[in-house]
Parts: structure tokens; C-alpha cells; sequence
């Protein structure tokens, strides 16, 4: 067997410390230049002025054929789909609220590439990008357009109608992307949204529920502790979105029968939430529910229509006819 002399051995460490002395280098070089350029590349970008938001009045998100609308109207938030845009619901302003912070906020954006609309090479193209555009007094304001994530994942390729390149934007606003109503809209049967900021109608002071299967009625009052609890659960109770199936509606108003439960909210102002329940006619164990805000302090009243499930139905027959 051939032993290494001591020179040799000697020799080869110090050809391997060098070598990793210059990899070391290379890669801190690397880096270096890496931030450098990328620091060269990046934009700081605030999509909204703070002074703005109280008159951004209509949202749109649309993602291929898939559209919703926000509309602020006496200073309520609604939402609808582009294909009914009549048919509207509260809107969740907290998530809202959210959303218009996040805007107003600064951003620092890589740069990605250039802008072009005959590239969909970044997702930014009609039929695979997210576009937001914004409404200052009923005019358009900021296009967004969110498009697909880079390589990483970790980061989306994003563009507005001003930009003239192609920026990569964190994952902040993916939860905002979103063209589902549920996402958007006030999740909560009674909305908290009109109830709370729009009429400002105060404490629930009383309930009046008939059940029209039963030909059963009972009145809860505030004053008794018990009976507080079980209103108050009412407002806790969330629906299933917009009313689903074509006509729903129209067969509704001819079989008036199918009526199945009311619930009247007396509030502190005097004003009155009304519930009406159907049995939806299209759809088995589900319920449609007439939401009505109507209060006589400020001459104001809104109905709007979603959809609730048999098990949220028998929640608010079981809180109101079983409370002593």
C-alpha cells in the first residue's frame, strides 16, 4: 500500500482551505449583488390615499367569468353578483375595514418584468388574473390586476393601469382575491353592519315569534335574564348566502303557504328587525329568510333575502318557543 507523504497530505489541505475560502467569497459576492440588484429593481408602492377610502363607493373583483360587486349606498356596504346585481346583501366592513388598511398601506414590490397585455406568461391576462378595480364618487380610481404565484410560491406577479412593469407582491392580499360571496358578505342573519352602524338602533328590548306550523307564538322580554340569552343568540346565527335556484322567489310569492316562521326584534330606538322564514320551495331542509330593517327615528328601511339551512331554522324555533 502506497502511505501519502507529509508534503502531500500538507498540500492537499491547503488546496481545500483555499477552495472553500473561495466558495465562501463567491457566494457572499453573490448575495451582495443579488440584494443589490434586487434593492435596485424594488418599488414602494401605496395602492390608496387614507384621504380617499371615505369616498371609494364600488368594488369589483373579477377572475375569468366570475364577478362580484360592492356598492356603498346610504352608507350601507352591499354586495351582489355581476349576474343579479339587483339582489343584494350586507357586506362584511370589518373585512372591509381590513382590506381599505391594506391598501393604504406601503408596499415593497420586486420588480418582475415588463408589462405587456399580450404576455399571460405572469397570469396577468384576462381569463387566468384577478382584477380590483376601485370607485371614488362612481369613477373608476386604481385598477389592480393579481396574477399568477411566481416559482417560490410565496409571492403573486401583480401590475396596475399605471405601472409599466410587472411587480411581485406578498401574500397579504391573497385572502382578498377571493370572488366568493361568502368571503365578502356580513356572515350573520341579522346584520351587524345595519344593525350596529347603519340605523343604530340600540338593545333588543323585546321578541315576537309565531310559528306558523304550530300556530304557536310567544313574546321574550329583555327585562327577564333567561329569556335575554335566547334573543340575544338570534344575532349569533349566521346564513348560507344568496337565495339559491332560479325562481325560488317568484314561486314563493304565489305559495304563501310555505311561510313557516316570523320573528319580530322590538329595539331600544323603537325601531323593528322582521324575520320571515320560508320553506324553500326548490330545495329540501333549506330555508329563505326576508331580512327587514325598518326604523321610524330615521324614516329608514332595507330588506334583503339569503338562505339558511333546516338545522339554522330549528336553532331560532328551539331558542324562542322553548324559553320560560
Amino acid at each position: 500500500m502506497i502511505n501519502p507523504s507529509k508534503k502531500q497530505m500538507i498540500a492537499a489541505y491547503c488546496v481545500a482551505a483555499v477552495l472553500t475560502i473561495l466558495l465562501i467569497l463567491s457566494k457572499t459576492v453573490f448575495s451582495t449583488d443579488s440584494a443589490a440588484s434586487k434593492k435596485r429593481h424594488s418599488i414602494q408602492l401605496q395602492l390608496i390615499h387614507e384621504a380617499d377610502i371615505s369616498n371609494i363607493d364600488i368594488i369589483t373583483i373579477q377572475h375569468a367569468d366570475s364577478a362580484i360587486i360592492l356598492t356603498r349606498t346610504d352608507n350601507m356596504w352591499l354586495i351582489a353578483n355581476q349576474n343579479d346585481v339587483n339582489d343584494k346583501i350586507p357586506a362584511d366592513t370589518e373585512r372591509l375595514k381590513s382590506f381599505f388598511i391594506l391598501l393604504a398601506s406601503k408596499h415593497t414590490m420586486a420588480k418582475a418584468g415588463k408589462s405587456t397585455n399580450q404576455d399571460n406568461s405572469y397570469g396577468l391576462d384576462a381569463q387566468n388574473g384577478t382584477v380590483m378595480t376601485l370607485y371614488k364618487n362612481g369613477t373608476p380610481y386604481q385598477a389592480m390586476t393579481f396574477g399568477a404565484l411566481n416559482f417560490s410560491q410565496t409571492e403573486r406577479y401583480f401590475t396596475t393601469q399605471e405601472l409599466k412593469s410587472v411587480y411581485l407582491v406578498g401574500s397579504e392580499f391573497e385572502s382578498f382575491l377571493s370572488v366568493s360571496i361568502t368571503n365578502w358578505a356580513d356572515p350573520y342573519i341579522v346584520s351587524s353592519q345595519l344593525k350596529n352602524d347603519v340605523f343604530e338602533m340600540g338593545q333588543v328590548q323585546s321578541a315576537a315569534l309565531y310559528d306558523f306550523k304550530t300556530n304557536k307564538s310567544i313574546t321574550l322580554n329583555s327585562s327577564n335574564e333567561e329569556q335575554k340569552k335566547s334573543i340575544q343568540k338570534l344575532f349569533d346565527l349566521r346564513h348560507g348566502g344568496f337565495v339559491q335556484e332560479a325562481g325560488a322567489l317568484e314561486q314563493l310569492q304565489a305559495l304563501s303557504q310555505t311561510k313557516a316562521l316570523s320573528v319580530e326584534l322590538e329595539m331600544g330606538d323603537k325601531s323593528k328587525i322582521i324575520l320571515e322564514l320560508f320553506e324553500h320551495p326548490a330545495i329540501e331542509n333549506e330555508y329563505i329568510v326576508y331580512t327587514t330593517f325598518n326604523s321610524e327615528r330615521t324614516k329608514k328601511s332595507f330588506t334583503y333575502k339569503t338562505q339558511i339551512s333546516a338545522w339554522t331554522y330549528n336553532k331560532i324555533s328551539e331558542m324562542m318557543l322553548n324559553t320560560k
